[in-house]
């Protein structure tokens, strides 16, 4: 696993971390729908650290999966998913195609 000490794989891996931690607090704060003095800020603050973690041991996990050497399931060239068709062409062809006329 020497992948796994490189300085991408672990600023993907705390950008990610950093990224998960963010929006588990502030899906913690709509929950809540309250003010933020009565919070409960010691069990939102352990889930947010919680998300953390996890974030991080999925990263770990994936080191072999994707891109060599960071914290990426995707593997670099993978094909883009087809409902973003459009969005996977070149901008001639997509301008083509929409004059085209259709039969």
């Amino acid at each position: 696993m020497s992948d796994i000490w490189s300085r991408i794989f672990w600023k993907d891996a705390i950008e990610r971390a950093a990224k998960t931690a963010a929006q588990v607090l502030a899906a913690m704060l709509a929950a809540g729908q309250t003010s933020l003095l009565e919070l409960d800020w010691q069990a939102t603050l352990a889930t947010v650290g919680t998300a953390a973690a996890l974030s991080i041991l999925t990263s770990v996990g994936s080191v072999r999966a994707g891109s060599v050497g960071t914290a990426s399931l995707v593997p670099p060239g993978a094909p883009p998913d087809a409902r973003d068709k459009d969005r996977a062409e070149p901008d001639e062809d997509r301008a083509e195609r929409e004059e085209a006329p259709v039969s």
